[in-house]
């Protein structure tokens, strides 16, 4: 892969390039999940990684994550298994929102574990970054992990007792790296926490606190992050926030894939899945309230 400076930016430095480098020779290379299975098949396009480098850079990500003809079935050896996907097709672009939606026991929660590699699949095949992770393991997907997966869910995993701040910049300190306050306090300004971070995390609302789980997911300078209902507990106001703080990221080239059975936070997005029974039904492309609600009306659960 040739890279350049993209616009008006310095050029890479040589440990920038040596990352990139390593980077690529592990992650862009020819799969069969590629639509045109080589390089010049893949999409190219330009991220503003302002938190990584401060610069932009071009990249050969096709899909940042993907799977094919998934299947995934619990308690496979035992007597009773429980099928829950069926042959499910999905991807994720660079700089994608993207929605699930669908009924209870409709496989939401299972097909974006197994993407995020919390699940393995029982066939198919599943990659996340580029890489094969379908029979990785645990320490692998870690690995994986590492090197740009982001997660946020309804239950916000902060320490209450600690300031906001603080919360931000834990698992950084847990992972022996140096830490930034300045700029943990930048992206608790961008979303819309400047006058809490000093504060204990217990006193903040749940917006707020979600907003904070969100941050510190941004910290760690993501490029995908899987959010599972992430504004299930939260009333409309903040959940337009949680939104809107995940929406933002896309601008800045990173992924979402979101699991919700808000309709109108799935509206936000820039495809819905919609799953019925552990198979994709229908894909929407910038899908509006009204068309998820006649898609799924009469099988989502009141």
């Amino acid at each position: 892969m040739r890279l350049r400076p993209h616009g008006a930016f310095s050029p890479f430095g040589a440990a920038e390039i040596g990352w990139f480098k390593d980077h690529c020779e592990t992650t862009c290379h020819p799969t069969p999940l590629c639509p045109a299975n080589r390089f010049a098949g893949h999409k190219v396009f330009t991220m503003n990684k302002a938190l990584l480098f401060g610069r932009r850079y071009v990249s050969n990500y096709a899909f940042v994550s993907e799977c094919h003809d998934l299947h995934v079935t619990y308690d496979a050896r035992s007597a009773n298994p429980t099928a829950v996907l069926h042959g499910v097709n999905v991807s994720a672009s660079p700089g994608e929102l993207v929605a699930v939606v669908g009924p209870s026991g409709s496989g939401k929660s299972t097909l974006l574990h197994a993407l995020a590699g919390f699940v393995q699949a029982s066939q198919g095949a599943v990659r996340l970054l580029g890489r094969d992770i379908t029979r990785a393991s645990q320490a692998q997907v870690s690995a994986v992990h590492r090197s740009g997966v982001g997660f946020v869910f309804q239950s916000y995993n902060l320490i209450p007792s600690l300031p906001v701040l603080e919360n931000v910049l834990l698992p950084a300190r847990f992972a022996g790296k140096r830490v930034d306050k300045n700029r943990a306090a930048h992206l608790l300004e961008r979303f819309g926490l400047g006058r809490q971070m000093a504060q204990r995390t217990g006193s903040l609302s749940g917006g707020q606190q979600q907003r904070a789980a969100i941050a510190r997911v941004v910290y760690d300078q993501p490029s995908v992050v899987f959010a599972d209902e992430p504004t299930g507990a939260l009333d409309t106001t903040n959940g337009r926030l949680v939104l809107d703080a995940l929406k933002d990221l896309t601008s800045d080239g990173v992924t979402v894939v979101m699991v919700t059975h808000d309709l109108q936070a799935a509206a936000r997005a820039d495809r819905a899945i919609v799953l019925r029974d552990g198979v994709v039904s229908q894909i929407l492309e910038r899908p509006s309230a009204d068309a998820l609600f006649a898609e799924t009306a009469e099988h989502i659960d009141a």
